[in-house]
């Protein structure tokens, strides 16, 4: 039976069996639109350039398969025009379903490519969404790799821009039970679990200020160690590890007070040195120690040095832990004061904070 190519709009389903039982018999192009098509059995669509819109456009044989472009090695299968705008719904049905995009390549040696939102132009932005969204729904995502090999999938992140990072992490609430190899961020640290008998455990994030040349001259009157602008900025209630690392030569024989300057006061802060002798770095003898326990003061100020010989080097480390003030963070600062002369900060010189988690972190007994 002679079929034309162009079937118009129809008040009635057309039999395949007019068809000659296979519509994929036809390598000419087909177009049909402005009506509703049913096909109940097996049907290839692919062999030849098939045009299917205006229209409903239904695949639902309950067992039937379904093959798109089977006959063809090079053949495109392409899915919403290039300006369209409607949903396309691969695998609808809300009960146990596979959905199979690109199986792997079937062929040793062969390499096959998926890609998923890689087209776009300059300017759009690309969502893709993966896993349900519904409340009280669970899943889970297998990125999954062949267990006799020894390497897994490589995956590249993009490098990033100025606006976007390669990764990132959206805060959410930490996992009621920790598990193995499990990554978190609760909006304030991120955390790792190495295993189940350790527990959840910080990924330390550290910001880390250095002077990269000699600093200038300070004293005797109190002033900032890293230079003007070296504080740093502090998040209300938060708690912070600080270590200073500082190089320095004195002029003029005498004591150097170290203070830790807030903006705000603490909630509490805790600090503590450990310095060179009062002969410098390349003597020997008694360590300069001191600290300060909860103090609540705006300026920290620890027990001044001994008496420091002019002339040489000393270095000094400084630790504290501290809470920042409940209302405003603020800004905190590392100053000197000394009894008399100047001291000059020495490059390589560091401080580093990092901010802890506002509980314990892992298991213990």
């Amino acid at each position: 039976m002679a079929v034309p190519n162009t079937f118009a709009t129809a008040t009635s389903a057309i039999p395949l069996a007019n068809l000659d039982a296979n519509f994929a018999y036809y390598d000419a192009a087909y177009s049909i639109s402005s009506t509703t098509i049913t096909f109940l059995g097996a049907v290839n669509i692919g062999t030849g350039a098939v045009t299917i819109g205006n229209g409903t456009f239904s695949l639902n044989q309950t067992t039937a398969a379904i093959n798109l472009g089977t006959s063809q090695t090079t053949s495109a299968i392409t899915m919403g025009g290039t300006a369209g705008t409607g949903a396309i719904l691969l695998g609808r049905s809300t009960g146990a379903q596979t959905v199979s995009l690109a199986g792997g390549a079937t062929t040793s040696g062969t390499t096959k490519t998926v890609n998923i939102g890689t087209a776009g132009v300059s300017g759009s932005t690309t969502t893709i969404n993966i896993g349900s969204a519904v409340a009280g729904s669970l899943g889970t995502i297998n990125l999954q790799s062949n267990t006799t090999v020894a390497a897994g999938y490589t995956f590249t992140l993009g490098a990033g821009t100025a606006a976007l990072p390669p990764i990132k992490f959206t805060a959410g609430v930490l996992d009621t039970t920790p598990e193995a190899g499990a990554w978190n961020y609760d909006g304030n640290v991120f955390y790792a679990n190495n295993d189940l008998t350790s527990g959840r455990g910080l990924v330390a994030v550290s910001q880390i200020f250095r002077l990269t040349a000699d600093g200038a001259a300070i004293g005797p009157t109190i002033a900032n160690i890293f230079g003007a602008t070296s504080g740093k900025s502090l998040d209300t209630s938060t708690f912070y590890e600080v270590e200073y690392c500082v190089q320095f030569t004195k002029t003029t024989a005498g004591t150097v007070t170290f203070t830790m300057t807030f903006s705000n006061a603490p909630i509490f802060n805790t600090a503590s040195y450990n310095g060179s002798p009062v002969g410098g770095v390349g003597t020997v003898g008694a360590p300069q120690t001191a600290a300060i326990v909860k103090s609540t003061a705006t300026a920290g100020a620890l027990p001044a040095t001994g008496s420091l010989t002019t002339g040489v080097n000393h270095y000094y480390t400084i630790k504290a832990v501290f809470q920042a003030n409940a209302t405003t963070g603020g800004t905190i600062n590392l100053q000197a004061t000394s009894s008399a002369g100047t001291i000059t900060p020495l490059a390589g010189s560091y401080y580093k904070i990092t901010r802890l988690p506002s509980a314990n972190t892992g298991s213990f007994v």
